[in-house]
């Protein structure tokens, strides 16, 4: 009956998983024939990959299985990157395209570390969420903020130089902000660590990756 159960579970699980992706890639290609950019295409298929995540947790208990996930879609956005096959993945800058490619692997990584012990499974979450949303919300926000009040939108828009180039004021607030809310969501409901701990790892992890 273990086994069924762990079967039957593993197999929703990976079905909800394939589901849910081609079902986000169908509607960002409607999206992206409707005229959204495909910059912003790619940062929303980063967001909702991301949630992949959630089902991990609740249905898929070994390494193997968590892994075929995350590992599939980085075969799945290769073969769509080789062959054109959805534009609204594609970035405009040549160089950038083979980033859709690498939060799955990267994604990959972690889970294996998280389901092997190797870290602890809020460490994974709090990453595999930052890499996603907070990056995601980034880009999204730092190249298609709201036009409607122009002085808004001139004050989020200012650059900066940085190392990985330049970088807007609203993408980078966003960041900061969505990350300092993912640990503090992830350590009180995954730990019992103190608020004043919690508060202080927030502010140092946001700090960092930003």
């Amino acid at each position: 009956n273990g086994d069924q159960m762990f079967l039957a579970s593993s197999i929703i699980g990976l079905l909800i998983t394939y589901a849910a992706i081609f079902l986000l890639l169908y509607g960002v290609h409607l999206l992206h024939k409707r005229g959204l950019p495909a910059t912003a295409t790619r940062s929303i298929i980063q967001i909702g990959v991301t949630n992949w995540w959630f089902m991990a947790r609740i249905f898929l208990t070994s390494p193997i299985c968590a892994l075929i996930g995350p590992l599939s879609f980085v075969l799945i956005t290769f073969l769509l990157y080789k062959y054109n096959l959805i534009r609204a993945i594609e970035h405009p800058e040549k160089r950038k395209n083979l980033g859709i490619i690498y939060f799955p692997a990267v994604t990959a990584v972690i889970t294996l570390a998280a389901y092997i012990d190797f870290i602890p499974m809020a460490a994974a979450t709090t990453g595999i969420l930052i890499l996603g949303w907070s990056d995601g919300l980034a880009s999204l926000i730092g190249q298609h903020l709201p036009a409607s009040r122009p002085g808004i939108r001139a004050f989020f828009r200012r650059t900066f130089s940085t190392p990985a180039g330049n970088k807007t004021l609203g993408g980078t607030s966003a960041l900061f902000f969505s990350a300092v809310a993912i640990v503090i969501l992830v350590l009180r409901i995954d730990t019992q660590m103190a608020w004043q701990h919690i508060l202080l790892s927030a502010m140092l992890v946001a700090g960092t990756v930003t």
